[in-house]
């Protein structure tokens, strides 16, 4: 009766659950912000006409939606203007140009440019005399011929990032962001907590019954899910400047391999592996991207490694789901910078540290060695974490000095330390430790880091009390308190160092403190497992899941650049100069070699000296101010501006240097 009653009850809480997330989907379903592109409608036309024109969406069959915006200003001298308007969060099938003088019909327009997400579509007007309106009443449609985003089983929705997206996105939204989700994630968690025994019990009679087997099922099944993850738009947003520096100076294979070492604030290793990668694949985005997804995916790996080793399997399997889950994990594994790779070397070099730790011999040393000089060569913030292990080594071993192992800990140590020299001495001495100037872009630090820095200075002291009641409850003193215990100092160690350093030099970046989070990580498992041997109540249990599950989803402050439009602007740059007969330049280029990754015409740089009649201003991390500064130094004014409108509220500027020009 009692198992029938417990079965019962599971599925209960189950379909309960099941319930209330489709019901929250449900009612949610007009917020789209992850599921269809937004939309910027860009009409430039001649200003006696403006008011004529408005762009629609037709998002069924039916009824046509106006979506109108002001008429942007432009200087006196021009003869056009540009009508735009934003489309976010609704799904259409049709977009269309209302005009309402059906007499001049679209002779007025010069060109229609429509940004979709990160894609571009830019008709001059030797495209749109050729349009074939719909009349009306009182009006003219004329329909935009756009391709839709991705194919759809259920509609040709142009804006819908696809129906694998959709999917994707509501099956983790409850993991991602389950605050959104708070019935669904109290069923689940009554669930969890109330059948936590009989959980335990399943998985280990799978992995005892299947062994080693049954493991690796387990553990390909979860990268795989990871890489789908990862792989989910992944090339879905534009290149930001940090990123294009990655791949078009310190990695482009067509130039100098000398490049690798061209970056003062980021050591080699990372720019060495792109630069192998694009020979191999290819000089793109996407495949720059896709070597990110795969190291992505291998951190998820050895993190669980890391973990097992630590802890056991159970540890390992839930520390490595909650990275693969992680939005920020996610976010950097979409980004061609380094912070990827150094989170994939961090579980690395723990495994290594506590290998020569507990076992010694030459074989570990070397793999200590290894893996130090790696994780150095990949981000500078690694150095703190070295740093930490040899402080660790010597403060855990300092009743019994072991003479011989900490001469061959400190040999390894200064193995790691001379595989940084070719890029000190060739690049950071001179370009950045002896220059003043270097990185003033980094903020000083405020009251936020100071708070944090003395919290974590008390949370030092008092931790050792809190291990040993930890280690009371768990009745261990070995495998998990050893994790807890590294992985707590160690993050507190590296924050803490980075803000005295940065008392005397800024180099405390938040997003550089990525390093910390698989350890981070590392320790959720040991909370949530902890219940077992406590005398927890249910409430409790719930409360701590709750705030594990939050925790690890919501560990996000980064939107990893994701704010800037330089390869759409760029399209719409080289489109638009080669529609028209007049002579163009390119106020910011900021690399020569930008236009021909995306495989763009190039636009030469203004010059003073160069007689030309157009001149572009690329939005590339810059807004509004940014640019008006740029005109400046140029010696440009802001009159006779055309301002484009693209995703994320970023322009283009198209400044007329010639007189009344328009058409």
């Amino acid at each position: 009766m009692k198992i029938r009653d417990n079965y019962i009850t599971a599925m209960l809480l189950l379909c309960a659950a099941a319930a209330s997330f489709l019901y929250t989907v449900y009612e949610n379903r007009n917020n789209m912000d992850d599921e269809s592109a937004p939309v910027v409608v860009n009409v430039e036309v001649d200003k006696r006409f403006a008011n004529d024109y408005r762009p629609a969406v037709w998002p069924e069959e039916g009824e046509v939606f106006d979506f109108v915006e002001p008429v942007n200003s432009t200087g006196s001298g021009l003869r056009n203007t540009v009508v735009y308007a934003e489309i976010n969060g609704r799904r259409f099938q049709k977009l269309f140009i209302k005009c309402s003088d059906p007499q001049t019909a679209l002779k007025p327009v010069d060109n229609i440019a429509v940004f979709v997400g990160n894609k571009t579509y830019y008709y001059p007007k030797s495209v749109i005399e050729t349009w074939a309106g719909q009349e009306t009443e009182e009006e003219v449609l004329f329909e935009i011929p756009l391709v839709p985003y991705a194919k759809s089983m259920i509609k040709p929705w142009i804006n819908w990032y696809g129906d694998f997206n959709f999917v994707l996105k509501e099956v983790t939204a409850f993991l991602i962001n389950p605050l959104s989700f708070l019935p669904a994630l109290f069923f689940i968690l009554l669930f969890i907590s109330l059948f936590w025994t009989e959980i335990e019990a399943a998985f280990r009679f799978i992995t005892k019954k299947h062994g080693k087997k049954a493991e690796l099922i387990l553990l390909l099944s979860l990268l795989v899910f990871a890489f789908l993850l990862r792989f989910n738009g992944f090339t879905r947003h534009s290149s930001w400047a940090d990123e294009l520096y990655s791949s078009t100076v310190a990695a482009n294979p067509h130039l100098p391999w000398l490049n690798i070492l061209r970056d003062p604030g980021n050591p080699p290793l990372f720019y060495l592996i792109l630069r192998l990668w694009y020979e191999i694949f290819g000089w793109s985005e996407p495949a720059g991207r896709m070597l990110c997804v795969l190291l992505g995916v291998s951190g998820i790996a050895t993190l669980y490694c890391f973990v097992k080793t630590m802890c056991g399997r159970k540890y390992a399997f839930l520390a490595a789901f909650l990275l693969a889950v992680n939005p920020s994990h996610i976010g950097y594994s979409q980004e061609i910078r380094a912070y990827i790779l150094q989170m994939a070397l961090v579980p690395l070099a723990a495994q290594a540290f506590f290998s020569v730790q507990r076992k010694g011999g030459l074989k570990n040393y070397a793999f200590y060695s290894f893996a130090g000089s790696a994780l150095v060569n990949t981000h500078y913030y690694g150095v703190l974490l070295i740093l930490f292990h040899y402080i660790y080594y010597v403060f855990v071993n300092r009743k019994q000095v072991l003479k011989k192992e900490t001469v061959y800990f400190t040999a390894a140590n200064i193995v790691i330390a001379l595989s940084l020299l070719p890029f000190l001495v060739m690049t950071a001495f001179r370009q950045a430790l002896m220059d003043g100037g270097f990185n003033t872009w980094i903020p000083p630090i405020g009251k936020k880091e100071f708070i944090v820095f003395v919290t974590l200075l008390l949370f030092c002291a008092l931790f050792p009390l809190i291990k040993r009641r930890f280690e009371r409850i768990t009745k261990t003193h070995g495998r998990t308190s050893g994790l807890l215990g590294y992985a707590v100092y160690a993050c507190s160690f590296i924050y803490i160092a980075a803000y005295l350093v940065s008392l005397k030099r800024n180099i405390f970046v938040w997003r550089y403190l990525s390093v910390c989070l698989p350890l981070v990580l590392s320790i959720l498992p040991v909370m949530v497992f902890t219940m077992r041997y406590a005398k927890f109540d249910v409430a409790f249990r719930c409360l701590l899941l709750a705030a594990v599950v939050q925790f690890s989803g919501g560990f996000r402050e980064f939107d990893v650049g994701r704010n800037d439009v330089y390869k759409e602007a760029q399209e719409y740059v080289s489109a638009d100069a080669g529609a028209h007969s007049l002579r163009t330049a390119q106020l910011y280029h900021w690399v020569d070699d930008q236009p021909s990754y995306y495989g763009l015409a190039k636009i030469p740089p203004f010059t003073e000296a160069e007689d030309c009649e157009v001149v572009y201003i690329n939005s590339l991390y810059k807004d509004e101010p940014g640019m008006s500064l740029l005109l400046s130094d140029a010696g440009l004014d802001r009159e006779n501006i055309l301002k484009i409108r693209t995703t994320n509220g970023r322009y283009i500027w198209k400044k007329y240097l010639a007189g009344d020009v328009g058409n």
